[in-house]
């Protein structure tokens, strides 16, 4: 018929990948962001760049949430 409506399912993924593969992004997509847990990014920062430049770079996630 004329006015059919088709939905389809296209998983789990970024606006990247959905853009690639579909030709569309969604605006609010839960999958198009990473969660990182902060004190595991100072801690990696730290080892891998010394605790003081990483105290000086990093300072802006402590006034984060």
């Amino acid at each position: 018929m004329k006015w059919d409506v088709h939905m389809f399912d296209a998983g789990e993924h970024g606006n990247a990948e959905l853009v690639n593969k579909y030709g569309f992004a969604l605006p609010e997509n839960p999958f198009d962001a990473v969660k990182l847990d902060k004190a595991g990014l100072i801690a990696i920062a730290s080892k891998q760049m010394g605790t003081g430049i990483c105290q000086q770079r990093c300072s802006f996630l402590e006034d984060q949430r």
